[in-house]
Parts: C-alpha cells; structure tokens; sequence
C-alpha cells in the first residue's frame, strides 16, 4: 500500500484528534459552564477528572445519532437545548428545564 508523502500519519491524525477534543473542552466548560457541570452526573465521574474529560471529550467530538451530528457541531449551531437533553438523558435526569442547569 503506498502512501502519499506529504499525507499526515495515523501518529500526527491522533495527536490532531487530542488536540480539537482539548480545544473542545475548554471552550465548551468556558462558554457552557452549568452544562459542564452537567456533565459530571452525565458520566459518572466527578468534575474535572481525567475519565471525565476524556468521556466529555469523546462525547463532544463524535457523531451522535439523536443529535445527527456531533455535540460540538450543535453547540457551533446554536442548537445549546439539545446538547442539554442529550446530557440530561445520559445523566437519568430526562428533560431538564432552563433553569435546572
């Protein structure tokens, strides 16, 4: 199988994927605080712990079939509510109003 030679590794695809998920989470615990802290029952793990922003990370990045897309791309969108159900639905809680989170 030949590879192009100015074509990225899997090694530098990896360390590009770290890299957004990272960016990912800081902009999602500044822009989004209370569905950050959502996020800890939504994972089982206590804020701020690394399997929390791995699983937070992950969760951000990755397609989603209820959403149709990622939940980062519906933050971009402005579509913030069903972000937030999606977390809800994860942390056993269900719908959430406005001012629950």
């Amino acid at each position: 199988m030949n590879q192009r030679q100015d074509a990225p590794t899997i090694n530098h695809a990896l360390l590009m994927l770290r890299n957004a998920r990272a960016a990912a989470l800081q902009a999602f615990e500044s822009q989004f605080p209370d569905l950050y802290k959502l996020s800890a029952d939504a994972f089982e793990h206590p804020l701020d712990s690394i399997p929390h922003r791995i699983r937070l990370g992950e969760f951000l990045t990755e397609w989603d079939n209820e959403l149709e897309r990622s939940p980062l791309e519906c933050l971009a969108k402005g579509h913030i509510k069903a972000v937030k159900h999606a977390l809800a639905i994860r942390a056993g809680i269900g719908q959430v109003d406005e001012d629950d989170v």
